[in-house]
């Protein structure tokens, strides 16, 4: 006896939920705070069931610290930026999403020696959770935009406060969209026939190649 029904169901197209991944423009680098606009395409396909979206971000920077100080001090030097996303539609978040951090780690200075500090950098991400309801400012052949902006902030430490110092950070940001879809396709009435039909008649050559 031939079973019809798993293989009319993959014929179908009865496929479980399937994902789509796009990645939404870049922003920055800036060299003042970040405010702008991440532009995301829409899903422009049929049966959007959920939307994920993780926002990332990073800084990069240089610290140029002078010990004022006559004799050998230990310093260190921090910037972190909070990276903060505007209103979207379907989702609720804290600000700031997360933060991103670089900084020199502790060092010795002769006193009067100024080094600069180059290459810095950090990095953080944060998912915003999922949409399941209010899905339809997703859905198109156009695209919608996450409103992203930073704060930054600055500490340098130790040297008897005797440090002076010079900091510059720029600042990226990004997304990444998961849409997930229902993408099965179901044929019409006459396509499971001719489906059926067909199947049916591979299973009567069978019968008779073992005769």
């Amino acid at each position: 006896m031939i079973k019809l029904l798993p293989a009319l169901a993959l014929a179908a197209g009865l496929a479980p939920a399937a994902t789509m991944v796009v990645n939404c423009s870049v922003v920055g680098p800036a060299t003042t705070e970040l405010s702008a606009n991440i532009v995301c395409p829409q899903f422009s396909g049929a049966g959007l069931t959920s939307v994920d979206i993780t926002v990332s971000g990073s800084i990069a920077g240089t610290v140029s610290v002078t010990n004022n100080s006559a004799t050998s001090q230990n310093v260190t030097a921090t910037a972190t930026s909070q990276f903060n996303v505007g209103a979207l539609a379907g989702f609720s978040f804290v600000n700031p999403i997360f933060s991103a951090t670089y900084t020199t780690g502790l060092q010795s200075l002769a006193g009067g020696q100024t080094q600069m500090f180059a290459a810095l950098n950090g990095s953080g991400f944060a998912d915003l959770g999922l949409d399941t309801a209010m899905l339809a400012p997703y859905i198109g052949g156009a695209t919608y935009n996450i409103g992203v902006s930073t704060l930054t902030g600055f500490q340098a430490k130790g040297g008897g406060g005797q440090l002076a110092t010079v900091q510059t950070t720029t600042g990226t940001a990004t997304a990444v969209v998961t849409y997930t879809y229902n993408g099965s396709v179901v044929p019409e009435p006459a396509s499971l026939s001719l489906i059926g039909a067909g199947l049916l008649g591979l299973g009567m050559l069978r019968r008779r190649s073992r005769r």
